[in-house]
């Protein structure tokens, strides 16, 4: 079975974590899993429709936990992932390209001590 556009997008995504060396999910670990992480979350797609193609566009959105006093290693993730996400393009024939992406960082205490939350949304077209 072919592989979609956006199964290729995603899978490129969760290379390029683990290619920068950072320890990359595609699930919520448990609470007890060491920090930093990166886990590929959410993803919206679209498609439009034309006689002869379709185009389409993939939103990704990338979660980075780590502690709360390392501040300036999420940062530095933060835009290492971002970085290569702008430089993904062909991946096994399907060309796409990175448009759009904006991160954010947050306070996260869901894990019951205090985190931070690096949030990363990616767009991504083909």
């Amino acid at each position: 079975m072919m592989k979609s556009p956006q199964q290729t997008i995603y899978d490129a995504v969760f290379k390029a974590s683990l290619d920068a060396g950072f320890r990359t999910f595609d699930f919520l670990p448990a609470k007890d899993e060491a920090y930093p992480f990166v886990f590929i979350g959410e993803q919206l797609d679209g498609d439009r429709i034309l006689k002869t193609a379709v185009l389409g566009e993939v939103r990704q959105t990338i979660h980075i936990y780590h502690k709360h006093t390392e501040r300036g290693e999420l940062s530095a993730m933060v835009h290492e992932l971002r970085r290569r996400m702008w430089n993904l393009g062909k991946t096994e024939g399907k060309p796409f390209r990175c448009t759009a992406a904006s991160g954010q960082m947050i306070p996260d205490n869901t894990a019951g001590s205090p985190l931070l939350h690096g949030i990363i949304e990616a767009v991504f077209e083909f």
